[in-house]
């Protein structure tokens, strides 16, 4: 939830396609910088439902400072799933083309979380599966402490 860093490196990726690639045009280079930054609204939503609050300020600071592991409250992230990914991609190739454009704009965001977390040494897995998100005893990776590293 690095707001201000994905919206830089969502404004350039969608710059550089537009000028690398014309034909998209404005409007789609406008939709994939959205789809950068918007696809964090799954963090806001999670807090609202875990915590039954809906201040933005609160639930910012909330996954900013990691308060949800420090309250062993599993967080969920619905938009960065595979499961999520799988039909968008489904429906931006047969029903709906300009989800092509969302869906480039959720996987440069994604790409950017995996290569700050690998890099960083903490990989949330749980982020990108709800089956795994689902299967997995959050209480037990706190107290290995297996949920902000890598193995």
């Amino acid at each position: 939830m690095y707001i201000i860093k994905h919206l830089i490196t969502g404004a350039a990726f969608a710059l550089a396609l537009f000028i690398f690639f014309p034909s998209i045009g404005m409007l789609n280079a406008s939709i994939i910088l959205l789809a950068t930054v918007l696809i964090d609204a799954d963090h806001y939503l999670s807090y609202s439902l875990k915590k039954k609050n809906l201040n933005l300020k609160k639930a910012y600071f909330w996954f900013r400072e990691r308060r949800f592991f420090k309250e062993g409250i599993k967080p969920h992230f619905v938009f960065h799933s595979v499961e999520v990914l799988i039909p968008l991609a489904v429906l931006s190739f047969t029903l709906f083309p300009v989800l092509k454009f969302v869906l480039l704009g959720f996987f440069f965001h994604i790409s950017f979380d995996l290569y700050k977390e690998l890099t960083t040494r903490k990989f949330h897995f749980l982020k990108y599966s709800l089956v795994v998100y689902a299967l997995t005893d959050f209480d037990a990776l706190i107290k290995k402490s297996l949920y902000f590293t890598t193995p």
